[in-house]
């Protein structure tokens, strides 16, 4: 048993024979004697929680650095996909952030394929536009001057034949991102 007043600790412990309590053997610690064990303890105590916290923090920094360092690899990535930079693809160790930059470069380069084939269609747009305007002009001057027949069916011709290549062209690429298309099946 413990017991405490202002000068001491008292320690109490009884004294047994045959089962039966015969006396009882007392210690009395003065308070001031525990007090540098007291402050050792504390001492060791506040080192210790410094320890674990310190511990703690470091773990928690590896393991944000793990797990953010291959998104920040892959957000450069896709930085550098968006102003048309074509660089390699980043090694990265975690395999659900590997496989949604994979997804998102093949994104990225279908909708690069996309915009090609849209920038083409518009070009070609434009240069079928060209001999119509003048397919259509030389038809309307056939009707008001038939004595220029010959040069304006002349031109309707070759206008015509350019209209046929630039269709064969287009007719060509079609076929060939068709084949692009099957070949990645």
């Amino acid at each position: 048993m413990l017991f405490g007043s202002e000068k001491g600790l008292f320690v109490a412990a009884p004294i047994r024979k045959s089962g039966k309590i015969i006396g009882v053997l007392t210690v009395i610690k003065p308070k001031k004697s525990l007090i540098p064990f007291i402050e050792s303890a504390r001492k060791k105590f506040w080192n210790l929680s410094l320890y674990v916290a310190l511990s703690i923090i470091i773990l928690f920094i590896s393991i944000l650095y793990f797990l953010f360092s291959p998104i920040r690899k892959l957000s450069e990535y896709i930085s550098a996909l968006r102003f048309q930079k074509r660089v390699p693809f980043p090694k990265i160790s975690i395999p659900e952030i590997r496989g949604l930059g994979e997804e998102m470069d093949r994104l990225f380069r279908e909708l690069a394929g996309k915009e090609y084939v849209e920038n083409y269609v518009q070009s070609m747009t434009h240069e079928i536009k060209s001999p119509l305007s003048s397919l259509l002009a030389s038809s309307e001057l056939i009707i008001e001057n038939p004595d220029r027949l010959e040069s304006l069916v002349s031109n309707i011709q070759l206008e015509g034949r350019r209209i046929q290549t630039i269709l064969e062209k287009l007719l060509e690429l079609s076929s060939l991102e068709n084949q692009s298309q099957l070949e990645k099946n």
